[in-house]
């Protein structure tokens, strides 16, 4: 049993709130400091003195950081020099705001802090490693508490189920998703998009204005429209980093779904392409393989199972975690 500090944000459909609940069935105690709820009532300057005077308090023996962006290199190495139990820090993302982590010149010499760097982009490992971090690769993971598959009524599977489904936000950094989106709507096939719209008001493109459902899906209502959805498509933002694949992947299968995503370099490294999820090489080659799925029930819904089966018995929080608190990269113990 250890006594861990997550440092993340509480909300409750946040990964903070799962890793917390993981651990405590882990058998371990726990704290939360909310770095972001600190900021946003006492500012960014207060939150590193404040930080480095609770950890001193509390002396966690395991500090887990997630993406920690909002801290300054300074603050971790005081924080350590008040006490010296390992601190790490977890990231979900290639890039901070588009601009990929190893350009980033503060967060690296931040990441220089920390015991260990985890990391879902295996691509940035050997470039962090010649500038002095300890970078590991640990993939993402879902929780089966919050995105098991879910018990259908008819009105839940009418509503929210489709033929087509993609859940993600558009108009963002992944100008790639509108290729694609515009391509299966340009293709005459039943398209529905559920996520946060971030074009400016009055510029979004036609297959938006036409397919968007109107809101964002998260939890328990993402498994909801993945189960009850023939087809989920997926578009990874960075698809030329290896295993850079969205925790979409795994949420999708963890819900019972078919899931039709980019080819992610070396995603084929975690899971089998036609056999626990398919893939596409471009726009063309994605409406090809709709259609193929559309007309294979009994196919998408073995590969649905197969995906299932793999993401329960490999790829919860509860799988990683242990990993983390021994700072093991995922491929020396898989």
């Amino acid at each position: 049993m250890m006594n861990v500090l997550i440092v993340g944000p509480k909300g409750e459909d946040h990964k903070t709130n799962f890793i917390n609940n993981v651990l405590i069935d882990l058998g371990h105690n726990t704290a939360v400091y909310d770095q972001r709820q600190i900021i946003k009532e006492n500012g960014r300057e207060f939150m590193q003195s404040h930080f480095v005077e609770n950890y001193g308090m509390l002396k966690p023996d395991f500090t887990l950081i997630l993406k920690g962006m909002e801290f300054e290199a300074d603050t971790i190495k005081k924080a350590k020099e008040k006490h010296g139990a390992p601190i790490v820090c977890w990231m979900f993302d290639v890039t901070l705001g588009g601009t990929y982590v190893e350009d980033c010149e503060d967060y690296v010499q931040l990441l220089k802090q920390f015991d260990t760097f985890f990391t879902i982009d295996a691509s940035v490992i050997p470039i962090l490693g010649k500038r002095g971090v300890n970078a590991k690769f640990m993939p993402q993971a879902t929780y089966n508490e919050v995105y098991g598959e879910p018990i259908l009524n008819k009105k839940e599977a009418e509503k929210f189920g489709g033929d087509v489904v993609f859940i993600g936000s558009v108009g963002s950094v992944h100008p790639n998703r509108e290729k694609v989106l515009d391509a299966i709507y340009q293709a005459g096939l039943p398209l529905k998009i559920y996520g946060d719209v971030l074009y400016p008001k009055n510029t979004e493109p036609e297959f938006v204005k036409q397919c968007h459902t109107g809101y964002a899906v998260r939890n328990e209502l993402h498994s909801v429209v993945c189960n009850a959805s023939k087809i989920v498509v997926g578009c990874d933002g960075w698809p030329h980093r290896s295993m850079s694949h969205s925790v979409r992947h795994y949420h999708v299968l963890n819900a019972n779904a078919f899931y039709l995503n980019t080819k992610t370099c070396d995603v084929e490294r975690m899971f089998t392409p036609g056999v626990h999820f398919a893939q596409y090489k471009d726009e063309n080659d994605l409406v090809k393989v709709i259609h193929h799925y559309l007309k294979n029930d009994a196919e998408r819904a073995q590969i649905a199972c197969d995906g299932q089966t793999e993401v329960l018995e490999r790829h919860q929080l509860k799988h990683r975690l242990p990993l983390i608190l021994e700072q093991t990269e995922y491929f020396e113990a898989n």
